[in-house]
């Protein structure tokens, strides 16, 4: 007879137990009724990670009907990761509930972490004290300027001298700019 089908397996053959050990001999000749046994196996697919310039993923491979795990967060400097997605486009969030039935290419999608102006790969590190501090901090700069930033990039003060106030704001950490230094200050 023709190879039965049936959705996210392969058809392994035709066998004479229930167990599935022996396979039937078609040119065996017929001198009873019998009952036949299908044997199938489970397809298995790939789902594979394009993280668009971030870090790798590794593939992985899913039984049909089964789900993929979530991976790691992959990292990309100077990006937050904002989820993977079935299109290139990035349209179409994946569900990691969903099973899988195909062969799937997941695409990370990226959103450009703001500018703090303070690359600290370039700049070499202030001298900032008290630190942490719940008001006023010293800076060995010479009197040189003195940009505040917060940490989401916005300027709050741009300023001259070696002394800087913080009581009037928020606990949190700050990044503070003179000339090719920086440093991180920490307000209590």
């Amino acid at each position: 007879p023709a190879a039965p089908t049936k959705a996210g397996h392969t058809f392994g053959g035709w066998y004479a137990d229930g167990a599935l050990t022996a396979a039937y001999d078609f040119d065996t000749p017929l001198t009873a009724a019998i009952t036949l046994y299908a044997k199938w196996t489970v397809n298995t697919y790939t789902v594979a990670f394009e993280s668009n310039g971030g870090s790798d993923v590794d593939t992985l491979t899913v039984n049909y009907s089964g789900t993929a795990a979530e991976p790691t967060t992959p990292t990309k400097a100077g990006h937050t990761f904002g989820g993977w997605y079935t299109d290139s486009e990035l349209t179409a969030a994946y569900d990691f509930d969903t099973p899988v039935t195909a062969n799937l290419t997941l695409y990370a999608k990226w959103s450009e972490q703001p500018s703090t102006g303070v690359e600290r790969h370039s700049l070499g590190v202030a001298s900032v004290y008290p630190n942490p501090t719940s008001g006023e901090v010293t800076i060995e700069n010479g009197g040189a300027e003195v940009l505040l930033y917060s940490l989401s990039g916005g300027l709050l003060k741009r300023t001259y001298g070696s002394r800087l106030d913080l009581s009037g704001y928020p606990s949190g950490v700050y990044l503070l700019r003179t000339g090719s230094k920086a440093a991180k200050v920490v307000k209590r």
